[in-house]
């Protein structure tokens, strides 16, 4: 009986050791966004908290939620909030969930009325979304780290903290990637 395990725990000891090295891998790569970001790591910590407290807070009004499909993201204290809700007044409760959490300087509400984009759609959102990124990340002498892209019914939005020069080449990028429809600027401008 012993023999026959032995394998077995030899192959999972392996494939344990592999997975210890890409949590390695992850925490140094983690490292390094965090070294790169412009922001504070503050401010980093404070986008999380702005993020996760505004989807709970959404969560738990399941009239809204279980109806409308919204994506909440922050950025240096600036929110963006993309989707779809059946009611104009959801869009405008979402907008104070995010408006009354701390670190919160501005609230750009992008929440459409109308009926849930269907899941064939989110998943080309997903994919315009990670040719985006890859042609940011491609781009000689760009630091792609600056730049968060959200896609939402093929419309590509960035954020981020950067200079004149880095959004308009990140604009003019993420508008040559094929089904992006528009590209909507939601920059906060720092000093070249």
């Amino acid at each position: 009986m012993l023999r026959k395990l032995l394998p077995l725990s030899l192959a999972s000891l392996l494939l344990l050791q592999g997975c210890v090295g890409v949590l390695l891998a992850g925490g140094a790569t983690t490292g390094v966004m965090v070294a790169k970001d412009r922001r504070t790591v503050t401010a980093q910590m404070d986008d999380q908290k702005i993020e996760l407290n505004t989807r709970h807070e959404l969560s738990e009004r399941t009239d809204i939620s279980r109806i409308s499909h919204i994506s909440i993201n922050s950025h240096n204290g600036i929110v963006l909030l993309v989707g779809q809700t059946p009611y104009r007044k959801h869009s405008d409760e979402v907008r104070a969930m995010a408006e009354r959490q701390n670190g919160v300087r501005k609230v750009y509400n992008e929440i459409k009325v109308g009926e849930p984009i269907g899941y064939d759609i989110r998943t080309n959102d997903s994919w315009i979304t990670s040719k985006v990124r890859t042609r940011l990340i491609a781009e000689k002498n760009f630091d792609s780290s600056n730049i968060k892209v959200i896609t939402e019914d093929s419309q590509v939005f960035l954020m981020g903290l950067v200079t004149r020069d880095e959004g308009e080449l990140a604009v003019e990028i993420a508008r040559n990637v094929s089904g992006v429809s528009k590209v909507i600027r939601v920059f906060e401008y720092v000093q070249q």
